[in-house]
Parts: C-alpha cells; sequence; structure tokens
C-alpha cells in the first residue's frame, strides 16, 4: 500500500497539468490569443477615430504580455516537501516568452499614434529582469508601473488619466485595457455598467492555468 502511495505521488509530480499543457503546446491556445489581438486591434482603430488628446492602451504582463506556463510546468515537475520554486526567483531568470499575438501588437498600437502602459503585479525588485525580458521578446512600450501595496491597479489606471503616474507621459486618455484576470479592467468588472465594454474597450486573454476564479 505504501508502495502504491508513493507511486502514485510521484507520478503526479511528473505529471504535468492539462492546463498547462494546453497553453503551452497547443496551437488552439495560439490561435485563440492571436485572435484576441487581432480583434482587440481591429476595435481600437475605431475607438480612437477622431481622437485629439493624447491615448494609451493598457495591458497586463503576466499570461497577457508574458507567458507563465513554462514556471507552472517546471513548479509541477521540482516542487517537493523540501523545495518549492519561487516566483520571485524565476522571474529574475526573464525567460518567460511572449504570449502569442502580443508583440506585434504593441508595435501596431505605437504606429497607429498610441502609448503602451504596462501594469503588472509584480514588485518594484523585479523590475530590471522584467524589463529585459520584455525587451528580449521584442515588446515596444512607454512604461512599466510595478506592484505597490498603496496602489492597486485600479489607482493606478486613475493616475494614468490625471497624468499622475508617470510624469514625462501626462494624461492619457485610456480607450483599450487587455488583461487576463478582471482586476486588470475594473473594481468591480461584474458590474453592469461595464457589460457594453467587453469586446470593445475590454479584451481578455485566455488563461486557464490561473486566476480569481479558482477559488472555491
Amino acid at each position: 500500500v505504501l508502495a502504491i502511495i508513493v507511486f502514485h505521488w510521484v507520478s503526479s509530480q511528473i505529471q504535468i497539468r492539462r492546463d498547462i499543457l494546453y497553453t503551452s503546446r497547443s496551437d488552439e491556445y495560439r490561435y485563440a490569443c492571436v485572435g484576441i489581438y487581432n480583434a482587440a486591434l481591429d476595435r481600437l482603430q475605431k475607438n480612437v477615430s477622431g481622437i485629439e488628446e493624447p491615448w494609451a492602451v493598457v495591458m497586463d504582463v503576466d499570461d497577457t504580455c508574458l507567458s507563465s506556463a513554462e514556471y507552472r510546468k517546471f513548479k509541477k515537475r521540482w516542487r517537493t516537501l523540501l523545495y518549492r520554486p519561487r516566483w520571485s526567483d524565476w522571474c529574475r531568470e526573464g525567460n518567460d516568452p511572449a504570449v502569442p499575438g502580443a508583440v506585434d501588437f504593441t508595435e501596431k498600437v505605437r504606429k497607429l499614434g498610441g502609448k503602451i502602459v504596462l501594469i503588472t503585479g509584480r514588485s518594484e525588485e523585479l523590475r530590471e529582469p522584467t524589463l529585459k525580458n520584455l525587451h528580449k521578446e521584442g515588446f515596444v512600450f512607454d512604461t512599466l508601473l510595478m506592484s505597490k501595496p498603496e496602489i492597486s491597479k485600479e489607482l493606478w489606471r486613475r493616475k494614468i488619466e490625471k497624468g499622475e503616474a508617470v510624469q514625462d507621459l501626462g494624461a492619457l486618455k485610456i480607450v483599450m485595457l487587455i488583461g487576463d484576470s478582471l482586476t486588470d479592467f475594473a473594481s468591480d468588472p461584474t458590474d453592469p455598467k461595464h457589460a457594453e465594454k467587453w469586446g470593445r474597450m475590454y479584451f481578455v486573454v485566455p488563461n486557464p492555468m490561473n486566476g480569481s476564479w479558482m477559488r472555491l
């Protein structure tokens, strides 16, 4: 019986979850992401038509720009009672690949005359490796706003529109938000007032691996 228990535990450690395999291997995931970014770009051209004030697209980083699938694969394979891979250590390696379609989208936003503002849940101490990772993957953006205890993503968005987030950028009208979690869009995104914004101003990148939806 003990041998069966040990074998089952070892097998569960080695076997990669299907959601991770889907994200890291499947063509379906890749085309879903590319489709989202293509749709966002098409809509963006309508959203900015006639706008004279400076504008920006605000994007999340993890699983919106950079995929965390390889980290989750590594964590699943090597996590034991004595060793637990840390997200911060992984981020310092700076090897996360780009989410399909994301790099091309940022390039085209800039060509349309907009700014790209990235807001991440990563802490300030991870700024340099995160910047290196983003640049290595070919992203073009205007600023990277890191997580701070006193500033939520919602507050960052308000600061962006008031010109308080980054002094050199000034006030920017947010015309589109792209993320993989509801907190990337609003403090209460399920409020009916946001309903008409999905697929027009709000675009969700699929992420079956992680999110607030996993909380039971």
